[in-house]
């Protein structure tokens, strides 16, 4: 999206890495940023939204999560100022949500088309096991993102007859299994 390609062109690594920062939750409040900023050049916000939104540099993906969820984590959050007015934070909500569904939902399509790829799952007792692991994944709170991936995997593997299985990694799995890797070498 337009947001997606804004966010990108400010980023370090401008032009790689473009489905990662779809779904990761170091990119997501970047994104929603982003969405805020058009949407208040676009005249969705108050006016006092307006000038707060366009003056914000950075928003991390926690707060624009917590603050999606109306979740108060102890801390102050820098939404809740920007938003201060009922209407300014309910709009700020509806335009900010789907960056979280549809990082659920982009990771659902990575994770089928991984099912698909191996060739395995075609036996319900030897299903293919899919290692989850991400902060993004288990502590989102707008939305549940295992219920939005589980559903959508069910919709794309379920006609294919591919049976799965989403377990929980080990600490360090990323290390470990580079161990292995360099192991097998």
């Amino acid at each position: 999206s337009k947001f997606d390609e804004a966010m990108d062109k400010k980023s370090a690594d401008c032009g790689t890495q473009r489905f990662e920062k779809m779904i990761s939750g170091a990119y997501l409040g970047r994104i929603g940023l982003e969405v805020f900023k058009a949407a208040a050049r676009e005249g969705f916000f108050s006016e006092e939204a307006k000038a707060a939104v366009l003056q914000l540099g950075a928003l991390e993906s926690y707060d624009l999560d917590n603050f999606c969820a109306a979740y108060d984590n102890g801390k102050p959050n820098p939404l809740a100022k920007v938003f201060a007015s009922p209407a300014d934070a309910t709009m700020a909500r509806r335009l900010a949500t789907p960056v979280f569904e549809r990082a659920a939902v982009l990771t659902a399509i990575h994770l089928a088309a991984f099912n698909i790829k191996t060739g395995g799952g075609t036996d319900p007792s030897a299903p293919v096991s899919v290692c989850i692991d991400g902060s993004t994944y288990y502590k989102t709170r707008v939305v549940s993102f295992p219920e939005i991936v589980k559903k959508e995997l069910d919709a794309m593997l379920g006609p294919r007859n591919i049976f799965y299985s989403l377990t929980v990694c080990p600490d360090n799995a990323p290390m470990v299994g580079a161990g292995v890797a360099a192991l097998l070498k």
